[in-house]
């Protein structure tokens, strides 16, 4: 069965308070849904939304590179197969240095299409065990009180891990707040730490000694280089988990992920869900937690990526707890959180809303 059409969306809309990446600070989160349309009826979307501070390319290169490879995939027939899908897109984008973000949408729309054409979940189409929901460890960010109230309300709501961005405040600050979000939220939670690679080596040292390593699994990229992060990584009794040097040096990640006690996976970022397996899979070859992450996409992308993640370890909390940045999304039924765990919807095609959204001509 063919490829009917697929048309592409624009959204821009309104955060619920501001979002920090990188050196960024963003209001508005802007990306792109496509929808596409098999001839007999079945439906797929996808998202597009490349993160301003952390992407390489930008939302204007995204769009400019998709609208290209569009006109060249109604027509083809749909692969029913996630190796299949790959090939089809390797195929299209032979002469095309294809943005990471623009791989991520197109691959999730055909493979979402493909999962509804063979009705089957798309976690079942990566050759996962579907779930009616996955765990996901809530996003605790702002100053040392915020971050407190944040975790006891993460704790009633159910949440039992717990990740907390530190770094942007003083040491004793830093301490202070991971200390008292573990006193009152007890033993029974898990804490990860996400220095955005605030600290310099011999300070990211001493605060892990002066934390301990008690209820924490692992922190995120503490220090501004790879090597620096290895090298805490042998002087630290916390594991240290890689986000940024994924995607800046995989090769050497590769070489040296015995190392490491984590891999932060963003397939927004690192270009693809065919990407993210086989880092997933390089990873549980070296008994390396692999965390399945997002980019602050909209529901439409949060969908795909818990299915990856249920696919990939539907027992690890992926970092999924973005969706409350958002003061609307781009779906008439957004994703809702409960206990800690994503609820998923039973069907792969959430309904659009188009209020949200305004169509890109591909002409």
């Amino acid at each position: 069965m063919k490829i009917k059409d697929i048309r592409l969306f624009r959204y821009n809309l309104p955060l619920a308070r501001p979002l920090v990446a990188g050196r960024h600070s963003i209001s508005n989160r802007q990306g792109l849904i496509l929808k596409c349309v098999r001839n007999d009826g079945n439906k797929g979307t996808g998202e597009i939304a490349p993160l301003p501070g952390l992407s390489n390319e930008s939302l204007e290169e995204a769009l400019e590179q998709v609208r290209t490879l569009i006109p060249s995939i109604p027509g083809h027939d749909l692969p029913e197969t996630r190796l299949g899908i790959g090939g089809l897109l390797d195929d299209l984008m032979t002469d095309t240095d294809t943005c990471p973000s623009v791989r991520f949408g197109l691959e999730t729309v055909l493979l979402n299409l493909a999962a509804a054409a063979t009705k089957m979940s798309l976690t079942q189409l990566l050759g996962g065990k579907p779930t009616p929901s996955l765990p996901i460890n809530a996003l605790l960010t702002g100053s040392p009180k915020q971050l407190v109230k944040e975790a006891e309300s993460a704790y009633r709501n159910g949440y039992r891990v717990l990740k907390i961005k530190i770094g942007r405040a003083s040491m004793d600050e830093n301490l202070a707040s991971v200390t008292q979000v573990r006193d009152v939220c007890g033993s029974g939670t898990t804490l990860r730490l996400d220095a955005n690679r605030a600290f310099a080596l011999e300070q990211a040292v001493s605060f892990a000694d002066r934390l301990g390593g008690r209820n924490i699994e692992y922190i995120e990229e503490p220090c501004p280089s790879l090597d620096e992060n290895l090298i805490f990584a042998e002087k630290s009794d916390i594991p240290v988990a890689l986000d940024e040097s994924i995607v800046e040096a995989p090769e050497k990640v590769a070489e040296n992920i015995n190392r490491v006690g984590a891999l932060i996976l963003k397939p927004t970022l690192l270009g693809g869900v065919e990407r993210t397996l086989a880092l997933a899979r390089q990873a549980r070859e070296a008994r390396v937690t692999t965390v399945t992450s997002s980019s602050f996409e909209s529901s439409i992308g949060i969908m795909s990526l818990a299915q990856l993640a249920i696919a990939i370890n539907p027992d690890t909390p992926a970092g999924l707890d973005t969706l409350r940045w958002f003061d609307r999304d781009v779906t008439t039924t957004p994703l809702n959180v409960t206990g800690g765990r994503l609820t998923l919807p039973d069907q792969n095609d959430l309904p659009l809303d188009y209020s949200a959204l305004e169509e890109v001509p591909l002409d």
